[in-house]
């Protein structure tokens, strides 16, 4: 990819941006930190473990991961159209561009909806737990 969109690859001594390795839980985590210290959720979500919440808020927790399920399974076809661009570009400018040109056709009308009623869900929810349960 480097070389097709010609993106300059690090210098000698530079450092290049990669994404955390996931079979170190405690990746960028600084050495001086103990054990005790470092952060659990990093180790729990390698673990396949959830975390242990109130139930208020494992409510917001699975209102999160289902909104967030919705909301990908909504870009798929953005997602399937804007690779396919990328795969039949031959430079990186005609990538930008043609990426750009696609834009205003993408659907987002399903995101808008899952946003919407993920909004509703949270400040419904909030209201509840201000309130003390009652409605």
């Amino acid at each position: 990819m480097a070389e097709r969109f010609k993106i300059p690859l690090p210098k000698e001594g530079e450092t290049a941006l990669r994404p955390p390795d996931p079979a170190d839980p405690y990746a960028g985590v600084p050495s001086w930190l103990s054990a005790k210290e470092r952060p659990e959720s990093r180790t729990l979500a390698l673990s396949g473990a959830k975390p242990r919440f109130t139930p208020e808020q494992q409510a917001v927790e699975d209102l999160i991961d289902a909104s967030v399920a919705q909301a990908s399974e909504s870009l798929a076809g953005n997602e399937a159209a804007i690779l396919a661009v990328l795969r039949d570009a031959g430079s990186y400018g005609e990538a930008m561009q043609t990426v750009l040109e696609l834009y205003p056709g993408l659907n987002m009308d399903e995101l808008n909806a899952v946003a919407e009623a993920a909004l509703f869900a949270a400040d419904c929810f909030g209201r509840l737990s201000a309130g003390g349960g009652k409605a």
